[in-house]
């Protein structure tokens, strides 16, 4: 059985500008560091979404604003850079961002372009179409390949694609989707992602979010597997065919957890964070109550190595160190908090 355990916080109030918070969860997951970001005191937000590049910087994604932040480990700004626009080098609802081995950025936008820059992002070089709409993610193949994630349309949308950055094609689409939104009173719709998915060596590991299920996948995009996840505390969602009213469908939300992050460690092992929305202003849907919980899955038999209830929200994963990245929601959006789990 997994392990079960809440998480405690330990703040120390002595010079509360360099002192770092604290966590220790039964010797599972310390967290010890805090990661302050040089001349952007605003930089941590909701709207942002991170990645840990080859050489450990920090890119930041700012769906809202339209821009991408680089920063290196110890936080130290490197360059900031685009505007909200549909010309070249502009972003419209950027959503991811990546570095490709030979150092170039790569930014995905929710409509589906890619937009290739200079390493630190100084120069724009291209531009590519995938029609992929909406484009979520994108992860690292290898040299040639991207993993696209997001809706293809047609007869059966697909939600995850094979692209080929120098003949500048989907190669393949795959994993459709295991329901119907009717079944559910449309409230899959609402979610900002239905797929998570990351890459391992000559495997896809991906999941659908409102269920605890992962589909293993080959590097052409073949399904070899799926394996269900007995995830403790995760709520399954139960079938509503009703038509609901707004305030009734915010409300239905409250009731299922989905899988919010989705990363294979340097190990094999798979790291899951999952949430449920405990509450919700009907009246204004941004104001919600959301409980995250993170669950460490073996890569032989894919059982529960544990659980760690009410943890912090994880953002990003170091894969040179496997070191965690995590938002204190109680303290100042200057920082991140950076730990390790022990194993």
């Amino acid at each position: 059985m997994a392990t079960r355990i809440e998480f405690i916080l330990i703040v120390l109030f002595f010079f509360p500008s360099t002192v770092l918070a604290q966590y220790n969860v039964n010797n599972l997951l310390t967290l010890t560091d805090k990661v302050y970001f040089e001349e952007e005191n605003d930089f941590i937000n909701n709207s942002l979404i991170y990645t840990i590049d080859q050489n450990s910087n920090i890119i930041g994604t700012d769906l809202k604003r339209s821009k991408i932040s680089i920063f290196d480990s110890s936080g130290k700004f490197i360059n900031q850079f685009g505007e909200i626009g549909k010309g070249p080098g502009d972003f419209e609802y950027p959503t991811s961002s990546i570095r490709l081995n030979d150092g170039t950025l790569l930014i995905s936008e929710f409509s589906g372009r890619l937009s290739l820059f200079s390493e630190n992002g100084n120069s724009f070089i291209k531009v590519l179409n995938t029609d992929i709409f909406p484009l979520m993610n994108v992860k690292l193949l290898d040299d040639k390949r991207l993993l696209l994630i997001g809706r293809k349309t047609g007869d059966n949308p697909s939600y995850l694609h094979i692209y080929n950055l120098s003949e500048t094609k989907i190669e393949k689409s795959f994993l459709e989707l295991p329901f119907m939104h009717s079944d559910y009173a449309q409230a899959f719709r609402m979610l900002a992602q239905l797929v998570v998915a990351d890459v391992y060596y000559d495997r896809i590991i991906a999941a659908v979010t409102p269920f605890d299920m992962v589909y293993i996948f080959s590097m052409e995009g073949k399904l070899l597997n799926t394996k269900k996840i007995n995830l403790e505390n995760f709520k399954h969602v139960s079938k509503n065919t009703n038509s609901l009213s707004r305030e009734d469908l915010l409300e239905y939300t409250t009731t299922f957890s989905i899988i919010d992050k989705l990363y294979v460690l340097p190990d094999g092992t798979l790291l899951v964070q999952y949430s449920r929305l405990k509450n919700i202003n009907t009246n204004n849907p941004d104001q919600r109550d959301t409980e995250y919980n993170l669950a460490l899955i073996s890569n032989d038999d894919w059982s529960v190595l544990f659980e760690i209830e009410k943890s912090p929200t994880l953002v990003a994963v170091d894969m040179n160190d496997s070191s965690l990245f995590f938002k204190d929601e109680q303290g100042a959006h200057s920082y991140l908090l950076k730990g390790y789990l022990k194993r």
